[in-house]
C-alpha cells in the first residue's frame, strides 16, 4: 500500500504568502585560464565579476523586486555555506555595497581570479517581509563560475580538464506542506561530466556525493544523481572527484520546493533540455555536433510535465571576451537551434523566456550554458579526435507508453562519422559481467541480445548504429549505453529515455466555509488522470487536518472518499488533507 497522490482544501478564506523566485544574474558564467601564458580571461582583476541577484513572484508581472524596502536581510556566502557571510565592504577579493536593500540590490563583485581552484559556487540568502500577511520569506540560490583550463603547447599534447553538470539547479511543485513534490520529470536529475580535451574521462576520477536535505537513487560514488525526495526547503548534491595527478573538482546541484498556496493556487515550473551536453572541437577546428537544440517544458504543481511548450528563446554567444547578448524570439516557438559555430566559439547560453512577455535579462525562466571543450595540441598533423555520440533524431521521450524512441549512435573521427560495430546495453543494477552483461558493459548494464530482446519489451536492431525501444521497453526512466568497436579500438556513450506518466490529481469538492462556527460541511474526493474522471473504487483515504502553520490538529477515522468536518474542529482557518492509498 503506497501513497499514490494527495489534495487539500483550506475551508477558511485566507490570504497567501507570496511565492518568490530568487535568481543570480552574472555578467560571465566561465573563466578561461591558458597555462601557455599565464593569462585569464576575462581577468578578474580589471574586468570584474558582477553577479547581480534579482527577485520575483511567481505568476506575477514578471518585474524585479530588487531594491526594495520589504527585502529585510540579503547576504553573499562562499560555496553552499551559510554559516559565515562574505563581509559587506570593499577589499581585494571581494565587494558589496553597504546600506540598506531599499536602495541597493547587494550585487556581488569579484576582483580576483580563480587560481587554485577550477570553479567557485556563490549563494545569496534574502529574507523579504510580505507586506500583505507580514511573514518573513527565505528564499536562497546559488550559482556556479567555472573556471576552463586550455591545453598546453608542446610535443606532450596536454588536453584541457573541464567539468559541468548536466543540470545545475531544478525547482519542484510541491504541495503547501512541502509534500507530494513532482519529481518524477528529468529536472530532478544531474550527472557530472568531466572532460579531458574531447574525450569524456569521468570514469577515471573517484567520485564522492555530499547530500543535504535530499533523497538520491544512486550510490554516493555515482556520477549521476536522481533526486526522488527533498527533506527541507531547500537541498543540494555537491561532487566531489578526485584522480591522481590532477585538481579536486567540486559542482554542487541545487533543488529547490515551490509550494503551492495555502487557498490552494498551483505554481509552475519550467526548465529547458539540450539535445547534446557540449560541443567537441578537434585540433583542425571541426565542431561536434553541428547544432544544439534547446526545447522548452512546463509542469504545474504535481501534474505531468508538458513537453514541449511554446516559449520565447534568445541566444548567447561567447568567443573570447564574454556572453555578448543575441536578439531574442519576438514570436513563440516550442524549441530554438543554433548551428552558426564561429572559429572563436568558447560557449553557447540559451535564454528560455515566457511566451507573454518581452525577453529581458531581468525576466527569463530558465538558462542553459553549452561549454565548447577541445583537444590540446597534439603535434601530429591531421591527428583527430574520436567521439561517439548518441542522440535521439526523434525526441528522447514518449507519453504514458504510447510510441517508440530511436537512439543513433554516431562515432566521429573529427567531424567525419565512422562505421564499426555495436552493442548496445540496458541499465540494470542487478546485471554484472557474468550474469547478463560482459566486460564491455560493465556491471550494472544489461546486453541486449537475441534471447532478451523480446522479455525487455520488444527492443530492436540492437546490432546497429540505431536502436528502436517501444514504449513497452521504457519504464519512466531507462538509461542506455551503446559500446562501439572501430579499428580495435572501442568507444562508450550513454543516454536517458523517458516515459512521462499521467499522476493521477486530486479535487476535494464541496462547500468549504462555515456560518458562524455551525454546522458542518461534507467534502468528496474527485480523481483525475489524463483530463479523464477515474472512478474511487480500489482506493483508501486518509483524512487529515491542520492549522494553517503546519500544526497537526486531528485524524479522522474511516477511509471512504467523503468527510464530513463539524465547525468545530476548525479555530479560524484549517487545512484538510487526504492522501490517496492503493
Amino acid at each position: 500500500m503506497a501513497v499514490v497522490s494527495s489534495g487539500q482544501i483550506t475551508l477558511t478564506d485566507l490570504n497567501d504568502s507570496k511565492q518568490l523566485l530568487l535568481y543570480l544574474n552574472a555578467n560571465y558564467r566561465t573563466q578561461i585560464y591558458d597555462p601557455n601564458n599565464g593569462s585569464y580571461n576575462p581577468n578578474f582583476a580589471s574586468s570584474n565579476l558582477v553577479i547581480t541577484p534579482e527577485l520575483y513572484v511567481a505568476g506575477g508581472d514578471g518585474a524585479n523586486l530588487l531594491p526594495s524596502a520589504d527585502v529585510t536581510s540579503l547576504k553573499w556566502y562562499e560555496g553552499t555555506q551559510t554559516t559565515t557571510p562574505i563581509p559587506e565592504t570593499s577589499g581585494a577579493t571581494y565587494s558589496i555595497p553597504t546600506g540598506s536593500v531599499a536602495t541597493t540590490a547587494k550585487p556581488l563583485t569579484v576582483k580576483q581570479n580563480f587560481t587554485n581552484k577550477n570553479n567557485q559556487v556563490f549563494t545569496c540568502v534574502l529574507t523579504y517581509l510580505d507586506p500583505d500577511t507580514n511573514f518573513e520569506i527565505t528564499v536562497k540560490a546559488n550559482i556556479d563560475i567555472v573556471k576552463i583550463v586550455n591545453g598546453q603547447k608542446g610535443d606532450a599534447g596536454v588536453n584541457a580538464i573541464s567539468s559541468f553538470l548536466t543540470n545545475t539547479a531544478a525547482v519542484v511543485a510541491t504541495n503547501h506542506d512541502g509534500s507530494g513534490g513532482a519529481y518524477n520529470n528529468p529536472n530532478t536529475t544531474t550527472e557530472l561530466k568531466i572532460f579531458q580535451g574531447t574525450t569524456d574521462v569521468t570514469s577515471s576520477y573517484s567520485i564522492t556525493q555530499t547530500r543535504t536535505n535530499v533523497t538520491v537513487t544512486e550510490a554516493t560514488s555515482s556520477a549521476k544523481a536522481t533526486v526522488t525526495n527533498v527533506t527541507a526547503d531547500t537541498g543540494t548534491v555537491l561532487f566531489t572527484a578526485t584522480r591522481s595527478g590532477y585538481p579536486t573538482i567540486e559542482q554542487t546541484f541545487t533543488i529547490s520546493k515551490s509550494k503551492t498556496g495555502q487557498a490552494g493556487t498551483t505554481p509552475s515550473s519550467y526548465w529547458m533540455t539540450l539535445s547534446a551536453p557540449v560541443i567537441a572541437k578537434t585540433e583542425a577546428g571541426a565542431y561536434t555536433p553541428t547544432s544544439i537544440v534547446a526545447t522548452g517544458h512546463r509542469q504545474t504543481g504535481t501534474a505531468a510535465p508538458t513537453s514541449p511548450t511554446a516559449f520565447k528563446f534568445r541566444i548567447d554567444v561567447d568567443t573570447g571576451s564574454g556572453f555578448q547578448n543575441g536578439t531574442p524570439d519576438s514570436s513563440a516557438v516550442s524549441s530554438k537551434t543554433y548551428s552558426s559555430f564561429p572559429a572563436n566559439l568558447k560557449a553557447v547560453r540559451f535564454r528560455m523566456y515566457l511566451s507573454s512577455v518581452t525577453p529581458s535579462d531581468t525576466n527569463f525562466l530558465d538558462e542553459q550554458i553549452v561549454n565548447v571543450v577541445k583537444d590540446g595540441n597534439t603535434g601530429a598533423p591531421g591527428a583527430n579526435a574520436f567521439f561517439l555520440n548518441l542522440w535521439a533524431p526523434t525526441g528522447d521521450t514518449i507519453r504514458n507508453g504510447s510510441g517508440t524512441i530511436e537512439v543513433q549512435a554516431d562515432l566521429y573521427e573529427g567531424s567525419t562519422i565512422r562505421t564499426g560495430t555495436y552493442k548496445w546495453y540496458i541499465q540494470d543494477p542487478s546485471a554484472t559481467t557474468s550474469n547478463g552483461g560482459d566486460a564491455d558493459g560493465g556491471n550494472g548494464w544489461r546486453l541486449i541480445t537475441s534471447s532478451n530482446a523480446d522479455s525487455l519489451g520488444g527492443i530492436a536492431n540492437y546490432n546497429s548504429s540505431k536502436i528502436r525501444i517501444p514504449g513497452t521497453a521504457i519504464h519512466g526512466v531507462e538509461g542506455l549505453t551503446c559500446v562501439t568497436t572501430y579499428s580495435g579500438k572501442q568507444y562508450s556513450g550513454a543516454i536517458v529515455v523517458r516515459d512521462f506518466q499521467d499522476p493521477i490529481s486530486v479535487e476535494i469538492l464541496g462547500a468549504n466555509v462555515f456560518k458562524n462556527g455551525q454546522g458542518s460541511v461534507t467534502l468528496t474526493v474527485q480523481l483525475m488522470q489524463a483530463g479523464q474522471v477515474i472512478p474511487t473504487t480500489g482506493y483508501t483515504f486518509e483524512w487529515s487536518l491542520y492549522s494553517t502553520n503546519g500544526t497537526f490538529i486531528k485524524k479522522y477515522a474511516g477511509t471512504g472518499d467523503s468527510i464530513t468536518v463539524p465547525a468545530a474542529d476548525v479555530n479560524g482557518t484549517a487545512n484538510l488533507i487526504v492522501d490517496v492509498i492503493k
